[in-house]
């Protein structure tokens, strides 16, 4: 017994030894990078002068599908990704002593764009920047209020990110508004989290390591088409995540911003009137872009999400900051441009970033 004992620690310490060694050769030798630019090149092909092209600010990762480009601009040049990947103006990774560090987690909305004329996009105080604004008017330079909102991410994507690759930045707070896109109308695959805690300790620490998203990013470059597939919207409706992956995924992140040290706090997203350009047909029709026959069973269906977020809310004692309810309660014709019922215009942003401060206050967590 003695002796298999021993055997077994010499092979899982040759075992460690071996998968550090190939970690570092890896990361010194770029791989994953190189792999990530081919591959990028080949779903995310850029124009020529199309810096600014809304899939122009995409890059592939083999955790979240895509990510924003470092250093790009966004559509019409209305703003700028920095060199970490996130909208917005530079800063250091490290927290500076004294600093207390909020990090908003979301989709578009996060983000910040909304369509303020016909194929015409703004960007106008997106509720991070409104909320940082706020906090430093009462408690100065010692907030930091860090967008990580990423176009068409879904709650699973939201999770992956914090989990991969943000715990390095140290947030005291963490936001997440997600919901759109989970009930967007699947066009692929999008996996979901393992169910056991022993397997998604494992999924988390394997997606932590260069040698494992090489190897996923290598697969996929084998794996791609010569040319970007178009998609095509599937004959039955399926959500990308259902609604019980959803509240999984909304549990799970919360969990793992706790054992952090962090304090989450849930976001419910807003959803715009049907104003004349929509019934005019004179904008694209999101319902129809998710197989949906018309606005009311498109938003029927965004409000059971924004329940079982208020749900899950309840059941983990998180704070909720439910916008939804509260442009319900205001009226949302001035909270949406007519030419956008996803994306709140910049008073929408601004209620958005005043009811997520009152949480915070009510909580002790800022002054």
């Amino acid at each position: 017994m003695l002796r298999a004992a021993r055997a077994f620690a010499v092979v899982l310490g040759m075992t460690v030894a071996l998968v550090g060694a190939a970690e570092a050769l890896v990361r010194l030798a770029g791989v994953e990078h190189a792999i990530a630019a081919r591959v990028s090149a080949r779903m995310y092909p850029m124009r020529p002068g199309g810096g600014d092209d809304l899939f122009g600010t995409r890059v592939y990762d083999s955790v979240l599908q895509w990510r924003l480009r470092p250093d790009a601009w966004l559509p019409g040049r209305i703003g700028h990704i920095n060199s970490l990947g996130f909208v917005g103006p530079e800063f250091e990774p490290r927290k500076r002593p004294g600093e207390t560090r909020i990090l908003a987690l979301g989709d578009s909305v996060t983000y910040g764009l909304w369509a303020c004329g016909r194929l015409h996009f703004c960007r106008d105080r997106p509720y991070p920047e409104a909320l940082g604004e706020r906090l430093r008017r009462r408690g100065g330079d010692r907030f930091t209020v860090i967008d990580a909102g990423v176009y068409g991410y879904s709650s699973l994507q939201g999770l992956r990110y914090y989990e991969t690759y943000l715990g390095g930045l140290g947030a005291d707070i963490v936001t997440a508004m997600f919901g759109w896109n989970d009930h967007g109308v699947a066009t692929g695959i999008e996996g979901r989290e393992p169910r056991t805690p022993a397997l998604r300790a494992i999924a988390e620490e394997a997606r932590r390591l260069a040698t494992y998203r090489s190897l996923a990013g290598a697969l996929a470059l084998l794996t791609l088409p010569a040319e970007p597939a178009k998609p095509v919207l599937p004959p039955v409706y399926r959500p990308r995540v259902d609604l019980d992956d959803f509240a999984f995924n909304l549990e799970a992140l919360v969990r793992t911003v706790r054992a952090r040290g962090a304090h989450p706090v849930l976001v419910t997203e807003p959803v715009g009137p049907l104003t004349e350009p929509y019934r005019r047909n004179e904008v694209m029709q999101t319902w129809a872009l998710n197989t949906f026959p018309d606005y009311d069973s498109y938003v029927a269906v965004h409000a059971r999400y924004n329940e079982r977020m208020r749900e899950v809310a309840s059941r983990l004692g998180v704070p909720l900051a439910d916008a939804d309810a509260e442009f319900e309660r205001r009226g949302k014709t001035e909270l949406f441009s007519p030419y956008d019922i996803v994306h709140p215009n910049e008073a929408g942003h601004a209620l958005i970033a005043e009811l997520i401060d009152e949480r915070l206050a009510a909580e002790g967590w800022v002054p």
